[in-house]
């Protein structure tokens, strides 16, 4: 008696099964049937520039694995950085499907870089006979899955270790955690458009600017959730004025939706420099990309932008107080400003002081430095190393 049942290729790549897969055909006798190999989970919910800076690993994860299928999971937010990369098979937005799926699915490798409770209890119920990284104890705390991640766990557990010992930049721990001990960790990797890229030249177009010789972008925000990573508004307005009487360039402004009122007010302070333009907080973050690339030098804190610049290769001079500078590679496209007064780095939300010493650390750093930072940058450009 002969086996009727539909011959399905349930570890083709290119099978979706409620519909038609990219070649519109039955599996029985495919010539495109291309099995996954080996199946990678890597759950990297955590910050945008975060995720942003984790991607360097995809190198090292296509030189180890000849043929193998990878699945990203990520917070929504996260997802445009890493969608239409096409070393990513498939991108997982965190929610509860995410769950109910990876109670399901098998993998043979799972990498988890987030120390958080969602994301190490998803690393932990993952079916997988092999997990570096970061897991979640059945005792009800987190801890590390191998002795490779060892050290990258106690970054979280030392100040000592992170703020003042550690060397190591945020690429390197990952690596070493995840075994690659032998491997040079290579660039950023996020997939965009001609679009996205010819977005910022076209919005100057539209707001009818007459491009100077140089477009340099001041980033004002930080996010939410550091608001010490922002550089002191009174030293923008005072560098924007330095920078249109030094130089022949148009400057952007930069900012997103918690810079509203900042930019605002730093627009009105500065109201007699023409050469300002205000680009608006309500980009989209494609379109922030866009508006980066037009820039030759952008100022920027440790924060989203900053790698976003570094992805575009872009020239950059980095504000740095309330966090380490060591954790950042600039893949040599520009310098670190760094102020160390004997609070700093904290990783602290607000600044706890309401004296002089409030947020000292960004007050340091003098629009003076910033200049001359954002003038030997320039001359990189022009030195054909932009």
């Amino acid at each position: 008696m002969s086996d009727n049942r539909l011959k399905l290729n349930l570890d083709c790549r290119y099978f979706i099964g409620e519909k038609p897969c990219k070649y519109n055909r039955l599996c029985e006798g495919c010539p495109h049937y291309n099995a996954f190999g080996t199946k990678i989970l890597i759950i990297k919910l955590g910050a945008m520039g975060d995720v942003i800076r984790t991607t360097p690993v995809l190198k090292a994860i296509r030189e180890q694995y000849s043929r193998y299928h990878l699945t990203w999971v990520v917070e929504p937010s996260g997802a445009v950085f890493l969608k239409g990369n096409p070393h990513i098979h498939r991108v997982i937005e965190y929610g509860l499907e995410t769950l109910t799926r990876l109670m399901i699915e098998e993998f043979d490798v799972v990498i988890s870089l987030d120390k958080s409770v969602s994301a190490t209890a998803l690393a932990t119920l993952a079916k997988a006979p092999r997990k570096l990284g970061f897991g979640f104890h059945p005792v009800g705390n987190i801890y590390p899955f191998t002795p490779e991640a060892d050290y990258s766990f106690s970054l979280g557990m030392s100040d000592q270790l992170k703020f003042i010992e550690n060397t190591k930049t945020y690429q390197r721990e990952m690596f070493d955690t995840l075994g690659y001990t032998d491997k040079e960790y290579g660039e950023y990797e996020i997939a965009w458009t001609n679009f996205d890229l010819q977005f910022g030249k076209a919005l100057l177009e539209r707001k009818h600017v007459s491009r100077g010789k140089y477009v340099i972008g001041l980033n004002t925000g930080a996010g939410e959730i550091f608001a010490t990573k922002r550089y002191w508004q009174d030293h923008f307005v005072r560098l924007i004025h330095l920078i249109a009487g030094s130089m022949d360039a148009t400057i952007l402004l930069l900012g997103g939706p918690s810079e509203v009122e900042r930019n605002r007010q730093i627009m009105e302070s500065c109201s007699d420099v023409k050469a300002l333009v205000d680009t608006g907080c309500d980009n989209s973050l494609r379109d922030f990309m866009g508006i980066l690339n037009a820039c030759d030098v952008v100022v920027t804190g440790d924060t989203l932008a900053l790698h976003l610049v570094l992805a575009l290769r872009k020239r950059v001079a980095a504000l740095f107080g309330s966090t380490c500078d060591q954790e950042i590679d600039l893949y040599g496209l520009g310098e670190k400003l760094v102020a160390r007064p004997e609070c700093a780095p904290c990783y602290k939300k607000d600044c706890p002081f309401k004296d002089e010493k409030f947020m000292q650390c960004m007050k340091q750093i003098t629009p003076e430095q910033v200049l001359d930072a954002i003038v030997r940058q320039v001359q990189e450009c022009e030195g054909g190393r932009c």
